[in-house]
């Protein structure tokens, strides 16, 4: 494998500093938008009543993320220990593991769509789910 040479190789702690702001960005995004949602959601004279509940498919979608992390984990781990293979098969179900999660969420999204609570229904309640759920998608 080429190595790179000293003359271009990036300064100790940058992608230490950039992994730290990309984390700071998508944590400031997340809170800010569950902020807007409690917001929202208390100034809001009627929320969700006389609309469907939520999908039920959220559960099994959260019960991926969870695996998905642990699965994340187990690879760095075996990173960190010069295991590449079993690093790059955890990798392999992570990669699995996402694109199930954006499947239940597709799923969940048709759900409320088949309720009648499209996107563009106007509905707050819809309104912030499908934004919640597509900034989690989007950044998974």
């Amino acid at each position: 494998m080429a190595r790179t040479s000293p003359a271009h190789q990036n300064p100790p702690g940058t992608g230490a500093l950039g992994l730290a702001v990309f984390i700071a960005s998508l944590g400031t995004l997340f809170a800010g938008s569950l902020a807007a949602f409690w917001i929202i959601r208390g100034r809001a004279e009627m929320w969700s009543e006389g609309l469907p509940a939520l999908p039920h498919g959220l559960w099994p979608a959260t019960g991926v993320l969870v695996m998905l992390s642990i699965s994340a984990q187990r690879a760095l781990r075996e990173l960190r220990a010069e295991e590449r293979s079993s690093a790059i098969r955890m990798l392999r179900v992570v990669l699995l593991l996402a694109v199930v999660f954006l499947a239940l969420q597709g799923l969940n999204w048709q759900s409320l769509i088949s309720e009648q609570l499209p996107p563009t229904s106007g509905a707050l309640y819809a309104f912030t789910f499908y934004l919640l759920t597509g900034l989690h998608a989007l950044h998974v």
